[in-house]
């Protein structure tokens, strides 16, 4: 009997692409109640690129970010905009980047949640969470990122 290998997955089959981008003028508190009525716990941060005139993803905001930038640190989050307590440099992977790769990306970086992107066409595709990985991964990928 020939065991064929299983190819790995793409974490584009695995990315949410309903998520939330916000301009990063944007209220802090703005996108928490954006937050909460899509029940998301990220949001994309953009800005207009003067030179292409389209939006560019430039950071990102999650539930962790509004807890320890805000909240712990007693500041208003309506005098507070997002560029304010975003991430940067924005992580990214390709649409076509392997689970494995992109579980072993998230666990150096210590981040949760991974834009996904069509490099040809430079759009944001998704974005995928570890969770969402680490549950779905086959455990021929799980068995890899460990060797």
């Amino acid at each position: 009997m020939v065991h064929t290998k299983k190819p790995s997955s793409k974490v584009i089959d695995f990315a949410d692409s309903d998520f939330v981008s916000l301009d990063e003028n944007t209220l802090v508190a703005e996108a928490a109640r954006v937050m909460y009525e899509r029940d998301v716990c990220s949001v994309i941060v953009t800005r207009n690129d003067s030179e292409s005139l389209l939006r560019q993803s430039v950071g990102i905001i999650t539930a962790r970010d509004f807890l320890h930038r805000v909240i712990a640190q007693s500041k208003g989050p309506f005098k507070l905009a997002l560029k304010d307590i975003m991430s940067t440099t924005l992580i990214i992977v390709n649409k076509n980047t392997l689970i494995n790769d992109a579980i072993k990306l998230m666990k150096s970086k210590n981040i949760t949640r991974l834009p996904v992107i069509n490099e040809e066409a430079g759009e944001l595709l998704g974005i995928v969470s570890l969770r969402t990985l680490i549950a779905r991964a086959s455990d021929e990928d799980i068995d890899s990122i460990s060797a």
